[in-house]
């Protein structure tokens, strides 16, 4: 009786053991995204369940603590010398496995303003405006928001809230999010003359160039570059700033980092669904010429180019597009603020309530835009 019991013992802790030891392997395989020490902690595996399985139970339980200790090891390593979140990391993987994430836009639930806020919707045109304020202010400042989405997704509910979250950036200002026309049914120009008009009509509005921000992320950064080129290059006054979040500023697909990102982008890369494939084949361009600055501001001239902030993640395959234009447009004499997040995926700063990283990322913003209007 005492052998069957010592049998039952062993055999309930192989078992525990072993779940353990493959949810923590899986863990630090996740956190150190396959690479050795990952493969040495699936070793350990096989080593430590024969081990635990033996009828020595406690030698078993210390060579499972001396596994689970050297995953520690390898996961903090990982963490020193990556620097970058647990959150973020395991966040970069659960987005790879929705890399059609927008696939159901169409979809959504109805949007409504969070207490202390009012939306004032309107129309230029064809061209649909909404306007998010605080309630009862009377800011002088706006912020211009231009939405990613590869130039053929509208508008969706997280602009809507990242709208919040830039006009708390910029001391509650109101922020205007338009929803401009996309491809495949209006190519290029109509995103651009549409940015163009929203600007030129905040101005109609009352409010001053040196109190309008342009902003935008992906394609909407993109978006932002070229409406300010264009800005310049027709001698409107131009905006104190421009914040971009991952810019898509060439729609060529010939950087480096297209193909050295490709299997580390949970976003744009791997799999390549929905609209991810229009960074390979962008119906926006149409029979244009997709150098053209307007199309892909990596090939604009940023002389006089107002301050830049330019974010973005290691893991992107549009790292580049922002590598490029910050380094074009501090050559060109630019006040330029360019910030890369390691092991970030593409607009990590709309995971903000869960990454580390993302919080850095507005806290930041808010930092810039500070330092703009005081002339630092």
């Amino acid at each position: 009786m005492k052998k069957e019991n010592r049998w039952g013992i062993s055999w309930i802790i192989y078992i525990i053991g072993i779940m353990i030891l493959v949810a923590l392997s899986s863990y630090a395989m996740l956190i150190c995204e396959n690479n050795i020490g990952g493969w040495i902690g699936l070793g350990l595996i096989i080593i430590g369940s024969i081990i635990i399985r033996s009828k020595v139970v406690w030698k078993g339980i210390k060579v499972f603590l001396l596994w689970v200790i050297i995953i520690v090891l390898i996961v903090v390593d990982f963490q020193l010398t990556k620097q970058v979140s647990l959150s973020g990391a395991l966040l970069r993987e659960l987005v790879a496995a929705k890399s059609a994430a927008n696939a159901n836009y169409m979809n959504e639930a109805d949007w409504s303003a969070p207490s202390g806020y009012v939306v004032e919707k309107t129309n230029l045109g064809s061209l649909p405006i909404e306007k998010l304020s605080k309630e009862e202010s009377n800011s002088q400042r706006v912020i211009l928001q231009l939405h990613g989405g590869a130039y053929v997704m509208p508008l969706i509910n997280s602009y809507r809230d990242i709208a919040i979250k830039y006009s708390q950036a910029n001391e509650d200002c109101d922020v205007v999010t338009i929803d401009y026309r996309v491809a495949p049914k209006d190519i290029y120009p109509a995103a651009l003359e549409d940015a163009v008009a929203a600007y030129k009509w905040l101005m109609e509005q009352g409010y001053s160039n040196e109190n309008i921000i342009i902003t935008g992320d992906s394609a909407g950064g993109g978006l932002a570059l070229a409406t300010t080129l264009y800005l310049r290059d027709n001698e409107v006054p131009l905006p104190k700033a421009v914040i971009v979040m991952s810019p898509w500023a060439n729609l060529e697909n010939t950087s480096p980092s297209r193909t050295d990102n490709y299997d580390k982008d949970p976003c744009l890369g791997q799999g390549l669904q929905g609209i991810a494939l229009q960074i390979s084949n962008p119906d926006y361009v149409g029979e244009h010429d997709i150098k053209d600055p307007y199309i892909s501001p990596v090939y604009g001239d940023y002389k006089d180019f107002p301050p830049l902030l330019v974010q973005v993640g290691t893991h992107e395959i549009l790292y580049d597009d922002a590598i490029d234009v910050a380094k074009k447009a501090e050559a060109a004499g630019v006040k330029v603020q360019e910030t890369t997040y390691n092991g970030m995926f593409h607009v990590f700063q709309m995971a903000w309530q869960i990454v580390p990283e993302g919080k850095k990322a507005w806290n930041e913003v808010q930092t810039f835009i500070k330092d703009v209007y005081a002339g630092q």
